[in-house]
């Protein structure tokens, strides 16, 4: 069986293929990704009631506020369940963004720096992580997060998959496509 994984964000969506490239090709998935969360929501819901095959949807908070983070999962927890599902259907949010990875599991970024992510950098990414990605992409080497992104190694990717959202997208795909 396949299982959809649907994201807000069309880099996301790259990245999470790579994130995903290493299970086995028995775990068959298909990655719609979709220019924000807004126009996945939809997307997500559809192919729960009407292609009825398992199905992931990954997006951002946009907030670090675990009032407003709660209140967002509710909010699309009624939304999904208007009518009942008919495939399995999980959420992953990314708080407050996707970047956040690279902020929980830094030894990437460390590894392109040289040394240990500096403490304010380390706090400003836990908020902001995709702001702070791009105010340090010179020390990255890179010229835009597509670039960081794209030059990925097989190392950074085995480090990011350790990230605990990742980690539970990735046993969800491996449950599912069973």
């Amino acid at each position: 069986m396949k299982t959809h994984i649907v994201v807000g964000g069309l880099r996301d969506g790259e990245v999470l293929e790579k994130l995903l490239s290493d299970l086995p090709s028995t775990a068959e998935r298909r990655i719609v990704a979709l220019d924000d969360k807004d126009g996945a929501r939809p997307v997500a819901r559809q192919i729960v009631l009407r292609v009825r095959e398992p199905t992931a949807f990954v997006f951002d908070t946009d907030t670090t506020d675990r009032v407003r983070v709660r209140n967002e999962i509710q909010g699309l927890t009624d939304y999904f369940n208007f009518v009942p599902p008919r495939a399995r259907f999980e959420m992953f949010p990314m708080v407050p963004a996707f970047e956040i990875l690279f902020f929980e599991r830094p030894a990437t970024l460390e590894r392109r720096m040289g040394g240990p992510l500096d403490a304010i950098t380390r706090r400003a990414g836990k908020h902001a992580p995709k702001e702070v990605l791009e105010e340090i992409l010179p020390s990255l080497g890179a010229a835009s997060l597509d670039e960081l992104f794209r030059s990925l190694t097989e190392a950074d990717l085995d480090d990011l998959r350790g990230q605990e959202t990742i980690m539970k997208l990735r046993r969800f795909v491996e449950e599912t496509s069973e």
